[in-house]
C-alpha cells in the first residue's frame, strides 16, 4: 500500500512540471500559410488552434497566419 501511494505521489508531482511553458518562460510565435493540397490555392478564414496553450487565430485572404 505504501509503495502504491509513493508511486502515485511521484506520478502526480511530475505532471505539474509538464504544464510549464518553454525553459525561458517565453512563448514562441509561428508563421505559416494554409494551402489546399488539391488546388494549391491559399485558404482564407481557416481556424488554427494550439490546444496546448488554448490559443488560436484565423488565416487572412492570403492564407497566412501567425
Amino acid at each position: 500500500m505504501k509503495k502504491n501511494l509513493l508511486l502515485l505521489f511521484i506520478v502526480f508531482s511530475f505532471s505539474g512540471f509538464s504544464q510549464e511553458n518553454s525553459e525561458n518562460g517565453e512563448n514562441r510565435e509561428f508563421k505559416a500559410i494554409v494551402i489546399n493540397a488539391q488546388t494549391d490555392d491559399a485558404m482564407e478564414s481557416v481556424h488554427v488552434v494550439n490546444l496546448n496553450q488554448v490559443v488560436g487565430t484565423i488565416t487572412n485572404k492570403k492564407g497566412e497566419w501567425s
